[in-house]
């Protein structure tokens, strides 16, 4: 759950997906809707059938997407607080995060940390 800003690694999170090469019926989605740099990526990755933009979602439609998730992945480079970690924890969802800033420590030894 984020907004496209350089320091969430979004475009980390699109090639490592690329990378993995995992089964093409799992999708990544993300929040909100891409700018123009993340659909250039995508479409150079040739990743445009396996990425999902929600567009805006208010925090009452969030419990929802978290619970239809099959896992959380914020490798963000910092963060103040990083309540999605929480969120996703609480919705009983694995937890893939950063070992950076403070979410190593919110994850509360709970998540994968790369």
């Amino acid at each position: 759950m984020s907004n496209r800003k350089k320091h969430k690694n979004e475009a980390g999170i699109l090639k490592a997906f690329k990378i993995a090469d995992i089964d093409k019926r799992i999708k990544l989605v993300f929040t909100g809707n891409p700018d123009d740099n993340i659909n250039a990526l995508i479409k150079n990755l040739k990743l445009e059938d396996r990425v999902i933009f929600t567009g805006y979602l208010d925090a009452a439609e969030l419990p929802k997407l978290y619970r239809t998730a099959s896992a959380l992945v914020f490798p963000s480079f910092y963060e103040g607080f990083g309540l999605p970690v929480i969120e996703a924890q609480a919705s009983g969802i694995p937890v893939i995060t950063s070992l950076s800033s403070s979410l190593g420590e919110i994850s509360g030894g709970a998540a994968i940390l790369v």
